[in-house]
This record gives structure tokens, sequence and C-alpha cells, in this order.
């Protein structure tokens, strides 16, 4: 998913990854997951200067890789 602007919302029950898994959001902007995200062993990738906020409760069984930018997770989160 790209994200070039602004504040961004997806509010969904269910967020599922593909096999990338990749959201890239461009510096100044944001998106937020209000659903959970759950995968068939996909990962988590977060590329560029933006920010992602997740919401919910996060099911994904691959790595997660984080390359710029902010990520905010729910508090409580478990690694």
């Amino acid at each position: 998913m790209i994200v070039s602007g602004g504040a961004n919302t997806i509010s969904v029950p269910r967020v599922v990854l593909g096999a990338e898994g990749a959201f890239h959001i461009d510096a100044g902007a944001s998106l937020t997951l209000s659903g959970s995200i759950t995968s068939g062993g996909a990962g988590l990738n977060k590329n560029l200067g933006g920010t992602l906020t997740l919401g919910g409760l996060n099911y994904y069984t691959g790595q997660t890789t984080l390359n710029g930018g902010t990520t905010v997770l729910p508090a409580g989160t478990v690694n």
C-alpha cells in the first residue's frame, strides 16, 4: 500500500497481508489501521518516512521490518 499525503485511516475488522506485506508511507503522511492484521505467513514491512499506527491486535506470523519513519503500537503490545 502506498500513502503519499495526509492523515489516512482504514477502519475494518481485519487487514490481511499479501505476500509482500508492505506499507510505503511518505514523510509527512500517516496511516492508521484500526483492525487486526493477519497473514498466511507474510510479515509486515514499513518503508519511508511517514507514520504507521497499528490500532488492533495483530496476528501475522512473519518478520516485522521497519525502514524509516515511525511505527506506533497499541498499548500492552507483546513482541
